[in-house]
């Protein structure tokens, strides 16, 4: 009787066992970042963190990494490095960007990353954006805001068009998704890593 109770007892554990594993494996597929996975990067808006959800949820490599945001300002909040952080964005209305990186590419080798390919803007930054796919949107130095002692951010409220005669508009006017690709060159090699890099889709 004992052996059966016990039987029975073994049988339920290991029932147990494989369910929470189920649901755990279930929960890594529906996967829901607090921050990014290489970078630490969050999003806010009206002073709350955003939802982000990945596209791939069942690639180690973690490729895109979707955003919901209303069509207002919102800041991106990025973990403090160094005092020489350089935050790299290149900003597009397609995910073609996404291919456009080259993994252990050199960055000033053609790269959309390359120093000759920045926007920096006023020293001070703006909360605006550039949206192109020849260039990039650098923040270093006062262009960082620093948050905290340990987040800088980056506001955004206003978007524009360098190759249209730097046509901007204002966030309200966002209808539709946007693709985004942030590089921080981390150990100074000048090669573009996966790890130093994060896609995203700004799904508004």
């Amino acid at each position: 009787m004992f052996k059966q109770v016990l039987t029975v007892l073994l049988g339920m554990f290991i029932s147990v066992a494989a369910f929470s594993a189920e649901a755990a494996e279930n929960k890594f597929q529906a996967l829901e970042y607090f921050h990014s996975p290489w970078l630490g990067i969050s999003f806010f808006q009206d002073g709350h963190k955003v939802d982000m959800v990945s596209v791939d949820p069942l690639k180690k490599e973690y490729d895109r990494i979707k955003v919901k945001l209303a069509a207002k300002p919102f800041e991106i909040e990025i973990p403090i490095r160094s005092e020489n952080d350089r935050v790299q964005i290149c900003l597009w209305r397609n995910e073609d960007i996404f291919n456009d990186v080259v993994i252990k590419s050199s960055v000033d080798g053609g790269s959309v990353f390359s120093s000759r390919q920045a926007l920096s803007g006023p020293v001070f930054s703006p909360p605006e954006m550039f949206i192109t796919n020849t260039a990039h949107n650098l923040y270093a130095d006062f262009r960082l805001t620093k948050k905290s002692l340990f987040y800088n951010s980056i506001p955004v409220s206003m978007f524009s068009f360098p190759s249209d005669k730097g046509r901007r508009y204002h966030l309200s006017k966002q209808d539709g998704p946007l693709y985004m690709v942030v590089f921080m060159n981390l150990d100074m090699d000048g090669l573009i890593e996966r790890e130093e890099l994060e896609f995203f889709i700004l799904d508004f």
